[in-house]
């Protein structure tokens, strides 16, 4: 129910898989292996210098791939993204992540980039307006929620709207813990002052544009 958020966190998201001819680990010895290559494509990514416009990320989440311990392996397979709160930054890991994969083709080995998703980071955003809209948003969550307001960038549906330009927030509209786990919670007692506040935003909003 803190959370007051402005500022957008965008990612790509991908999955590469990795596929040779594979064989047998003593009679096939020296042959290309999937794995070998798809460490190699990671290695380098992790040499990425990441743009200093916004703070930026990158992670490999899982890799998986072989099948036994005497076996050139025939595939490898990972998942991988990165994220920022600037579109433009995230166009730059874009081409630089596509340049590692280019690097690595033709090496023995075939390489397949799937896109998984994309979830666009802040575009030209009016900040004076969106600090004015976000400072209003704040009030009205504060006649309900008396604890510190959390205005950290995130990963949420204002992502839109934000790339576009439209200035937008994401509310909290209950108090909870455990993110993203399975133990994650919701306080039930919560409900009743999110649901005020979800109403006195849409009051608030309809006054202001009628």
């Amino acid at each position: 129910m803190s959370q007051c958020c402005s500022k957008a966190v965008g990612s790509y998201r991908y999955s590469v898989t990795v596929k040779t001819t594979g064989g047998h680990s003593y009679l096939d010895f020296g042959t290309p292996n999937a794995i070998e290559i798809l460490c190699g494509l990671v290695e380098d990514i992790y040499k990425i210098q990441v743009p200093t416009e916004a703070k930026t990320t990158y992670n490999v989440g899982r890799i998986e791939g072989g099948t036994t311990v005497n076996t050139v392996a025939q595939e490898a397979h990972m998942l991988f993204e990165f994220r920022s709160t600037a579109q433009s930054c995230l166009e730059e890991m874009e081409k630089k992540f596509n340049n590692i994969v280019d690097s690595w083709r033709n090496k023995g080995g075939e390489i397949e980039v799937e896109l998984l998703g994309v979830r666009p980071g802040n575009g030209p955003v009016p900040e004076k307006e969106l600090e004015e809209f976000t400072a209003k948003s704040a009030d009205v969550i504060r006649n309900f929620f008396f604890e510190e307001l959390d205005f950290s960038a995130y990963s949420t549906d204002g992502n839109v709207p934000l790339s576009m330009g439209i200035v937008a927030n994401t509310i909290g509209t209950v108090s909870g813990g455990g993110a993203h786990t399975r133990e994650e919670w919701v306080d039930l007692d919560s409900l009743p002052a999110g649901l005020k506040i979800a109403l006195s935003l849409m009051l608030e909003y309809t006054e202001k544009n009628i």
